[in-house]
């Protein structure tokens, strides 16, 4: 991105001043990212590695001492779904048994994923609620239970569209089979 300092009310660059100290930011505020100032040369300043992380209709703000601030067209930006964490409320499932498996999504910029998704989940024998649709970056599937004991591997994802990318990982688990002990004192009716 190029912004580039006038003389007021023209099109000439401001040549014979300067170097002047660019900084830019969002309006409204969002989560701007890279090298967010940079000096003039020749009335011309080049920001090379920005990365917008937030999702909305954004103008850019360009703005240095003793200068007015210049401002962008509007333009909407979509941040995605970039990595994902899954874990369940115990270690050592049984069949049969509610447990509360979470999903967590995190956009490009490391911090929870807000936006709107349907976040899946699934293996062999898992039961209940398998997907469910998240706007806070966390997904908890409560109740659901395996039908079945043996090797698992649940697997979390995030489907393939606009305006986000397809995104999966997976928790291999060994289910236990539930063994229901009775205790208690036997007593001998007469």
């Amino acid at each position: 991105m190029e912004v580039r300092v006038y003389y007021y009310g023209t099109t000439t660059l401001v040549t014979a001043y300067g170097p002047y100290s660019v900084t830019l930011s969002l309006s409204p505020s969002g989560t701007l990212s890279g090298t967010l100032t940079g000096t003039t040369s020749s009335g011309i300043v080049t920001f090379t590695n920005l990365y917008i992380l937030s999702r909305n209709t954004y103008t850019l703000v360009a703005s240095a001492t003793g200068l007015l601030s210049g401002s962008s067209a509007s333009f909407f930006t979509t941040n995605y779904v970039k990595t994902m964490t899954i874990s369940i409320d115990n270690s050592s499932p049984t069949t049969l048994f509610n447990h509360a498996i979470t999903v967590s999504l995190y956009g490009d910029d490391g911090a929870y994923y807000t936006g709107t998704v349907d976040v899946t989940i699934s293996s062999l024998t898992l039961t209940g609620t398998l997907s469910i649709s998240t706007s806070s970056g966390v997904s908890t599937f409560n109740s659901v239970y395996f039908a079945s004991h043996g090797s698992e591997t649940v697997i979390a994802s995030v489907p393939a569209s606009s305006p986000f990318s397809s995104c999966s990982i997976s928790l291999p688990l060994t289910v236990n089979q539930d063994r229901l002990k009775i205790t208690g004192t036997l007593v001998k009716i007469n």
